[in-house]
């Protein structure tokens, strides 16, 4: 520096006195003295790479190779928020390998470039979470693997930042294979639960949306389509050994119509309401039967038609699966009930119509005439009194005949036995005692010319002493 402050000066000096010379006689002036050398350039800065030390305005700190004044080599960087980086700097940025420890305890080793993570390293965060693959522009970027605090992984595509397909273990073991969109599920993959069941299909922000298939591991099944994690739209369940339904579900439930097929044969085409046949439908039974009408909570109830396998039918109320109230039971012989039915049975009023004419009016207790009615037979006779378990009760009865004879007083195994009175079509009257259907025991018979005959009888003819009363008041007695 001394010498070039000196050449500077005589410099100066000569041109100086250059300048107090006349301007006419400058060039003699001139002649015969040798012109000073030009100035030096200046030096260059240093460009060679060198050990140094530099601390900046902000208080960050750096320790290390320097070039030209810049951070130039390896190096450590030790920031005024306490972070720290360790590694490779080019003109001023870290550039190649690299550790950088965060002040909150995470840490990245790996690839620097321009000043950001690009390249292959691994991230360690205060929480305990790991990432080791690609970055780009300090972002995940390409292959990778997360490793969550949980224990759970990702491992797989990541573009900016964002996962993009892959692989996703879960703590619990469940592991999803497929696309992501902002870290959720997205796009079609496959589910596998930790219990073994397993959904291929589409998601949509995590959760199961759109088309799919979900296998349970009991050997269940669904297919179609799904919304917010549930069975939702048009598909078809499968449950081998039980039954398979096709059809239309809404939050995870049958509801709408569809077709329902048993195991046992039977099916069921109709509507479904909360999980279970509700509405209107057809139920085909294996046997050939069918019922269609009403349904509710799953069973038949409310109005409908039962068809049975030999052509019987049954139509009218029903009640969770059972002839319940009033209806009208044909059967396949001809004869037809129509009354009241409790828990499947003929209960309460009724009339059965046989298929050979006869008919029966009144009560019936557990399919059989119970209580009061009145039979009717095919050739117009009428019985009218109480039965027990289908049988007539010994008691009083009244019974018509088709041609107009009339009686009343007791029966006894179906017959006139007891205390009765008898009253043919053509006016002659009996009062008295019967058995087994005959005059027996005292009794009147007063004949429809008014004749009046007082006897004992026994098994339909008079006996012992008698007593004839004529219209006329003659009175004959005899033995």
């Amino acid at each position: 520096m001394p010498l070039l402050v000196a050449q500077i000066l005589v410099a100066l000096c000569v041109v100086i006195g250059a300048s107090d010379a006349p301007p006419a006689h400058a060039q003699e002036a001139t002649e015969g003295v040798e012109a000073p050398a030009p100035p030096p350039p200046p030096p260059a800065p240093a460009t060679a790479e060198r050990q140094g030390e530099i601390r900046f305005a902000d208080g960050s700190h750096y320790v290390g190779q320097i070039r030209g004044g810049v951070m130039h080599g390896p190096g450590t960087l030790t920031y005024a928020n306490g972070d720290t980086y360790e590694g490779d700097f080019v003109e001023g940025r870290q550039d190649g390998r690299g550790i950088f420890r965060y002040a909150d305890g995470s840490r990245y080793d790996g690839d620097f470039r321009d000043g950001v993570r690009s390249g292959q390293g691994l991230q360690e965060f205060a929480d305990g979470a790991q990432y080791e693959g690609a970055f780009e522009n300090d972002q995940f970027h390409g292959e990778g693997t997360y490793r969550h605090p949980d224990g759970s992984t990702f491992a797989g595509t990541y573009e900016h930042g964002e996962r993009r397909s892959g692989t996703r273990v879960y703590a619990d073991g469940s592991r999803y294979e497929g696309g992501f969109t902002e870290g959720q599920p997205n796009g079609f993959g496959k589910l596998t639960l930790q219990g073994g069941d397993v959904y291929e299909g589409d998601f949509v922000a995590g959760r199961r949306t759109g088309q799919g298939e979900y296998r349970f591991a009991d050997g269940r099944s669904y297919e179609g389509s799904f919304r917010d994690n549930q069975f939702h739209g048009e598909g078809t369940y499968t449950h081998p050994g039980e039954a398979t339904y096709s059809g239309t579900y809404e939050n995870g439930r049958r509801h709408g119509t569809g077709t329902l097929t048993f195991a046992n044969g039977n099916v069921y085409v109709g509507t479904f309401a909360d999980d279970v046949m509700a509405g209107t439908g057809t139920l085909t039974f294996a046997n050939g039967g069918t019922y269609e009408g009403s349904f509710a909570a799953g069973t038949m109830s409310g109005s409908g038609k039962l068809t049975l396998s030999d052509g019987a039918t049954y139509e009218g109320e029903f009640v969770d699966g059972q002839r319940e109230g009033q209806g009208t039971f044909r059967f396949a012989d001809g004869s037809t009930y129509e009354g009241g039915f409790v828990d499947g049975q003929r209960e309460g009023q009724g009339t059965f119509r046989f298929a050979s004419g006869a008919t029966y009016e009144g009560a019936f207790l557990n399919n059989q005439f119970h209580g009061e009615g009145r039979y009717i037979h095919p050739d117009g006779n009428t019985f009218t009194g109480t039965y027990e378990n289908g049988k007539q009760l010994e008691g009083q009865a009244t019974l018509v005949y088709s041609d107009g004879t009339r009686y009343e007083g007791a029966i006894s195994g179906g017959q006139q036995t007891g205390e009765g009175v008898l009253v043919y079509a053509d006016g002659t009257r009996y009062e008295g005692g019967f058995q087994n259907g005959n005059f027996h025991g005292s009794g009147i018979l007063t004949y429809a010319n008014g004749v009046k005959l007082e006897a004992t009888f026994e098994n339909g003819a008079a006996t012992g002493r008698t007593v004839t009363t004529y219209p006329d008041g003659t009175r004959v007695e005899s033995e």
